[in-house]
């Protein structure tokens, strides 16, 4: 592999700087209240080379959410194939999460105005990195369930019910701090919520009899897919 020259490094940081303050402006201001030419002066650099790198004002949209986002999937499946159960696999996706999500504050406030507006500068992201995370936390549900580990419950919503669990907390911290007062970013409150979050999808999920169940937890009949609709 090549050693990276003086001028290579000299692009990764003029880029890196580009992006930090695209990204900064896009969360504060939305894509139209930001130009290039006010990204182009907070990243002390000039219009032409943000052009020369990203084409236009959308490229430069579109690599910002990008960065946030493109370690994810490989993340998820080295969390998937490692884990030994799925109250493992699911533990390490969860820390996973909320070990990325403070570093990406402003790409959660971008993303919250780009799904309020149902924009469609969001399709690439949904169609590329979105569906295929939605994907690897399904297929450990399904081996779950085949496995006898979870009861039958609604494996098409279940997933997205365990990730809007726990990103709801950095999504709203406005609401977390003011409601809960507690920092959402602090690392002891966020150790709490991986725990939380897990005991309160697991104990909702588990099969009856399955180790770990809860002293107490209700018996009867297995639940129909019907009757555990929304249930995960």
């Amino acid at each position: 592999m090549r050693k990276p020259t003086r001028r290579d490094l000299g692009e990764i940081d003029r880029r890196g700087r580009i992006l930090a303050a695209a990204e900064e402006l896009f969360a504060r201001k939305g894509f139209d209240g930001s130009s290039i030419r006010g990204i182009a002066r907070k990243a002390k650099t000039n219009t032409a080379l943000i052009y020369y790198y990203f084409g236009d004002k959308e490229g430069l949209f579109r690599a910002t959410l990008e960065k946030a986002v493109v370690e994810v999937p490989q993340i998820l499946e080295k969390a998937i194939s490692s884990s030994d159960t799925v109250e493992d696999g699911l533990h390490r996706i969860l820390q996973m999460i909320v070990t990325l999500a403070p570093k990406r504050s402003h790409f959660f406030q971008i993303l919250h105005r780009e799904l309020a507006m149902e924009s469609p500068r969001l399709s690439f992201l949904v169609n590329k990195y979105f569906h295929r995370n939605y994907e690897l936390v399904k297929s450990l549900m399904e081996k779950a369930l085949s496995d006898g580990k979870f009861r039958e419950l609604d494996l098409e919503l279940a997933p997205l019910s365990l990730l809007a669990m726990i990103l709801f907390f950095f999504h709203n911290s406005f609401l977390v701090r003011r409601v809960l007062k507690l920092d959402p970013f602090d690392e002891k409150f966020i150790r709490r919520l991986v725990l939380h979050t897990l005991d309160l999808f697991l104990h909702g999920a588990l099969a009856e009899g399955c180790p770990g169940e809860r002293k107490g937890h209700p018996s009867g009949k297995r639940h129909s897919p019907e009757g555990s609709r929304g249930a995960g």
